[in-house]
């Protein structure tokens, strides 16, 4: 087995210019620590699976312009192959921006950090310069004094400044709290989301919204050092319910789960995955009719998977797509923090598993990562940390 993985990632260090780094991972040190947990077994596969994921997330990141720092860069790529299919005017100098994703991989490789003995010195190291690459860029899209964050847009006048939005801000609270001596952003992002939270209707955005600053009012909720320092921390409860009403009128019967409002066959899958991994396996305080919203979108997600041969199952993108891998890995992310489930869905587990593991070494990979984005890649090393924590 090849040993060495390389990461392109830009260095601070030397004039902001793009470094490539050959790495060796610890292979014997990794796989002894996968063995931990009886179903990852195969930790020759389950290595296996970790270094593709790993060599994904770091292709992915953005290493130069104004985007430097996030990730993207493949949905970038995407985007303007669909929307210039004849090629880029020569006067775009954008690309689009993804602050949520981004947060979303930084809480993954901050996951997959806190796995104790599974990286060396090297590796880590390599994640910390790419850490605080991601600081600059979710500082350059969040208002210091406010603690808002947002997409950078183009201004008329050929400038730029970021455009705030409450789901950005809700999920650059989980990042901003993975990277260190970010503490004053925690406590602003805080600050600002019970304060817009208190103001906005959640009933008119997005599902994705809705359940993103659900999951970080729930958050915030469990940090008993922030709950003296957040003013209106005591209106959490009051905020979580607004959040789950309004997921629960967002709630669709045709699809058993949510999309965005415009097309269920494209987004479905992901929005109803996107709002299992934030509300987790609810709440005790979550009503019975929010309770049955969550387990009909685990059920239909499990009815969506498409089996294949070797006892291999993977959930698509787009419904009646190919397996994708990206989305196998949340579903997967998803169950492992289930340690509750019946046999039917411990065994679906294990058959995600192994789609996970044989595609990631399989000559053909591309076929099932042509809708793989490297926030629903990291899933991975979320479930990986639950799992091996389980297994002590």
């Amino acid at each position: 087995m090849k040993t060495s993985i390389k990461l392109v990632i830009s260095s601070p260090s030397i004039g902001g210019i793009s470094v490539k780094y050959e790495i060796e991972l610890p292979v014997v040190q990794m796989m002894d620590v996968l063995r931990r947990k009886p179903e990852l077994h195969d930790a020759d596969a389950w290595f296996g699976a970790v270094r593709f994921a790993l060599q994904f997330v770091f292709d992915d990141m953005h290493t130069t312009g104004e985007v430097k720092g996030g990730w993207g860069q493949s949905y970038a790529d995407r985007y303007m192959r669909q929307t210039y299919p004849n090629g880029a005017p020569h006067d775009i100098v954008r690309q689009p921006d993804s602050p949520s994703g981004t947060a979303m991989v930084v809480e993954g490789l901050s996951d997959l950090l806190a796995v104790d003995d599974l990286l060396d010195g090297n590796i880590r190291e390599l994640i910390a310069v790419c850490m605080r690459e991601t600081g600059a860029y979710l500082r350059a899209r969040t208002n210091p004094e406010t603690g808002a964050s947002g997409v950078i847009t183009r201004l008329s006048e050929g400038d730029s400044a970021p455009a705030f939005d409450v789901r950005h801000t809700a999920m650059s609270l989980r990042a901003w709290s993975c990277l260190p001596g970010q503490y004053d952003y925690v406590v602003r992002c805080c600050k600002n989301l019970v304060d817009v939270s208190n103001g906005i209707d959640l009933g008119r955005e997005r599902s994705l919204t809705v359940a993103a600053v659900w999951s970080a009012l729930n958050w915030i909720e469990t940090q008993n050092h922030l709950q003296q320092g957040v003013p209106g921390a005591d209106q959490i409860p009051f905020l979580r319910k607004k959040a789950e009403v309004a997921l629960t009128k967002q709630w669709s019967h045709a699809c058993r789960g949510w999309y965005d409002g415009a097309n269920a066959r494209t987004t479905a899958n992901w929005y109803t995955a996107f709002v299992l991994k934030e509300l987790g396996r609810g709440h005790p305080e979550f009503g019975d009719e929010m309770n049955r919203c969550l387990r009909e979108a685990r059920q239909a997600l499990m009815d969506k998977l498409r089996v294949l041969p070797g006892d291999q199952c993977g959930l698509p993108y787009v419904q009646d797509g190919s397996p994708d891998l990206g989305m196998s890995c949340m579903l997967f992310n998803i169950f492992a923090r289930s340690e509750g489930d019946d046999k039917n869905v411990r065994d679906i587990s294990r058959s995600i598993g192994r789609f996970i593991t044989r595609c990631t070494t399989d000559l053909e990979t591309a076929q099932w990562t042509e809708d793989t984005y490297p926030w629903t890649l990291a899933s991975l090393f979320s479930a990986l940390r639950t799992m091996l924590e389980q297994a002590r």
